[in-house]
């Protein structure tokens, strides 16, 4: 029985021959979830980016293919999804997972959210950013 979503986690990556399928599968349990469950599935999608690292590149491939679709549907759920989406975005970046293509994919997420929300993108990066600086030590702890 999976118990959590870094169990849940590597029994996805267990299939990363069926990269495709599973982040498809993914993204159609997103779409149909509840507001609730949204940002639980954004971040078992960061769990498997995190465990899969450089080694995972069926998994970083397929999810960049999908992630603008998905973000564009978490961010239009609440506030809630949205500094979500912006603190896994700002993680993603941090950590390079999809390159170079990691800065324009926030930077594209800082501009939607001011302009759908009206709120200042920089400072809502800074907040991020500095749970970021939180996120960090205990991502460094759960990958020992």
């Amino acid at each position: 029985m999976l118990n959590s979503k870094q169990d849940l986690s590597s029994w996805c990556i267990s299939f990363k021959q069926n990269a495709k399928q599973v982040v498809e599968t993914w993204l159609q349990q997103l779409f149909s979830c509840p507001r609730e469950q949204i940002v639980a599935f954004l971040h078992l999608a960061n769990e498997i980016l995190r465990k899969c690292g450089k080694k995972g590149i069926e998994f970083i491939n397929e999810l960049w293919k999908v992630l603008p679709k998905a973000l564009s549907f978490a961010l239009g759920k609440g506030d809630e999804c949205a500094k979500a989406v912006l603190k896994l975005v700002c993680i993603w970046e941090e950590h390079e997972f999809f390159g170079s293509k990691s800065k324009e994919l926030r930077e594209k997420i800082v501009r939607i959210i001011s302009e759908t929300r009206k709120m200042d993108g920089k400072a809502e990066l800074e907040d991020a950013r500095k749970m970021n600086e939180k996120t960090k030590l205990v991502w460094n702890l759960n990958a020992s």
